[in-house]
């Protein structure tokens, strides 16, 4: 490992894999987190590494093999550009380094059922990103439907809008819309149909398609809209839940839940201190020391893609051009050390 940092305490050692805006959001929530220390960095872009190291006196390397290589480290969170995302984790499983793996968790079902077959033979937590499983609102969201809030539900609309912050060649549908499935495969179990599509391309200089709108159907007879945009030049990030007797709406982006017409008056509940990121580092820590498997884990991952691609090539939004993509950037990352360039 290069440029090694020793430490005595006896907890989770974690390195992170991508030091990009994102992997600098993991380093900072890492901090507050409970049985875990992150102990190195790795990212091919050398001064992204160096600065998130020396501000948190850690190791750091350009080189992924160095990670996956250190019996000193017990598990890797993993944010890199997504085409590399089922290499590295693949890798870290087989050196039997437990793995978070940020969303999109693989770009095809093929690569998600390989890598959860894999943690579960190899006895390591393999667990996905997605990041609103963690929302405090989610499980007060999850209780008033139990309770029957807002009586039989018949729709759910999810939208997801804004200009990209980041933009790895996928498009807006695999970047946005695994929120808003895994968010539905939690609340609804039973995998749903996917009854219909459209994507559309935008003119600006983004891999596409960059507005995508889904329609799904899940066994309880609840429809389900998914609809993601980078062309809104407004941030909106809401799930919208239509009952017999009334609304609920998580507001993501405001951390913010809302009730309108159910059993009880108007009401608003808000969640100042939300921390999902923080939430979901802790539960990784927490399932590797209990050796229970994440709310996330291998299995969700592998249902959320295949509705991802199953979407995808309904809509066209995995066309032969960027299946070729995928493969040369593939190709590229196993000649050059993994691409551990962070997102």
């Amino acid at each position: 490992m290069s440029h090694l940092v020793g430490s005595a305490e006896t907890m989770i050692h974690l390195a992170l894999v991508g030091c990009g805006r994102w992997g600098r959001n993991i380093a900072r929530s890492l901090e507050g987190v409970r049985g875990g220390r992150l102990v190195a960095c790795c990212d091919s872009v050398i001064d992204r590494a160096r600065a998130i190291a020396e501000a948190r006196k850690i190791s750091w390397t350009p080189h992924f093999e160095e990670i996956v290589e250190d019996p000193t480290i017990d598990a890797v969170v993993i944010a890199t550009p997504p085409a590399v995302h089922p290499l590295q984790a693949r890798a870290a499983l087989l050196s039997e380094k437990h793995v978070l793996v940020e969303k999109p968790f693989a770009l095809s079902t093929w690569e998600a059922c390989r890598l959860h077959r894999l943690a579960s033979s190899a006895g390591r937590i393999v667990m996905a990103g997605h990041l609103l499983r963690y929302h405090p609102a989610v499980g007060v969201l999850h209780d008033l439907l139990a309770a029957g809030e807002i009586g039989r539900i018949e729709r759910i609309v999810s939208q997801r809008h804004g200009p990209p912050k980041s933009e790895h060649g996928i498009g807006v549908w695999w970047t946005l819309a695994p929120h808003d499935l895994s968010l539905l495969l939690s609340l609804f179990p039973a995998l749903p149909e996917i009854v219909g599509g459209h994507a559309r391309w935008g003119g600006i200089p983004l891999a596409g398609p960059h507005h995508l709108c889904a329609c799904l159907r899940f066994p309880e007879g609840i429809e389900a809209t998914v609809d993601v945009s980078w062309l809104s030049p407004r941030k909106r990030r809401a799930v919208r839940i239509i009952g017999t007797g009334g609304t609920i709406e998580f507001d993501d982006g405001s951390d913010r839940l809302s009730v309108t017409g159910g059993r009880r008056a108007p009401w608003i509940v808000e969640f100042p201190q939300a921390q999902p990121l923080r939430r979901e580092l802790q539960h990784f820590i927490d399932a590797i020391v209990e050796g229970i498997p994440p709310r996330s884990d291998g299995r969700e991952a592998v249902r959320v893609t295949r509705l991802l691609e199953g979407v995808a090539r309904l809509t066209g939004a995995l066309g032969p051009e960027e299946r070729q993509g995928r493969r040369e950037w593939v190709r590229s990352a196993e000649s050059s050390g993994f691409a551990a360039g962070g997102r």
